[in-house]
């Protein structure tokens, strides 16, 4: 029998896959934020590009820190994209003991691919 101590991991708490390249978006449509488009589920009716796939994380609570879908908006523009097609999130939590404090950090994680209209 293996044991392995005082390592710790990321747990994921909650998950809603779905694919990037799903054929159906009857009834979703995107959350426009800023300018750009931000499918949380199903893809762009018009045709599209794919200029690259990426993960964004944010961490919470972050003084001063802004929410995942900026965070996302972000990635887009620094890309030149139109729009991001998100396929993954998942949130974890985390935390780091000292002699006194246990601090907890909760992590946003999202796979998105980032496209541009055509």
């Amino acid at each position: 029998m293996l044991f392995i101590a005082g390592c710790s991991l990321p747990q994921p708490m909650d998950s809603s896959p779905s694919g990037p390249y799903a054929v159906s978006t009857s009834g979703h449509g995107p959350e426009v934020v800023d300018g750009i488009d931000v499918w949380m589920r199903g893809t762009p009716t018009r045709p599209y590009d794919v200029v690259t796939q990426t993960t964004v994380t944010n961490w919470l609570p972050l003084p001063g820190g802004h929410g995942m879908r900026s965070k996302i908006v972000d990635a887009v523009r620094q890309a030149g994209g139109d729009a991001a097609i998100v396929y993954d999130t998942r949130t974890y939590r985390d935390s780091t003991s000292t002699n006194r404090h246990v601090y907890v950090s909760t992590i946003e994680r999202a796979e998105i691919a980032i496209v541009r209209y055509r």
